[in-house]
């Protein structure tokens, strides 16, 4: 039932829209972490895997962020595991975001 869930979620797009301000806020707070870490450090061609992997973390941050969202609004049912495995799909993807996104890794092995 939950595995039905995700796919049907997935098929119908029903996270592909998102509140652009959200989006905005978890980049900058993202590239600003990330700039302070490598202050002292220039982006070279050899860094664009940097890039990837700042990108992946603010990508999972916004993914992380619309799940609340749609539970706050009653999109997500609260009463299964569905948030709860959502949710640990996201921080289970946070562990490999510099090789991949694996949220639906993740999911598929449920």
């Amino acid at each position: 039932q939950t595995r039905d869930f995700y796919v049907g979620c997935r098929t119908q797009g029903m996270f592909d829209p998102c509140k652009e301000g959200i989006v905005r806020t978890v980049i900058a707070a993202t590239m600003e972490e990330h700039e302070q870490q490598s202050k002292h450090q220039h982006l070279e061609k050899a860094d664009f895997a940097d890039a990837i992997t700042v990108s992946r973390d603010a990508f999972l941050r916004i993914l992380n962020a619309e799940y609340w969202i749609l539970t706050d609004h009653g999109a997500l049912p609260v009463d299964t595991d569905v948030l709860f495995n959502l949710l640990a799909s996201v921080d289970h993807a946070k562990d490999y975001v510099e090789t991949g996104l694996a949220d639906w890794d993740y999911l598929d092995r449920l």
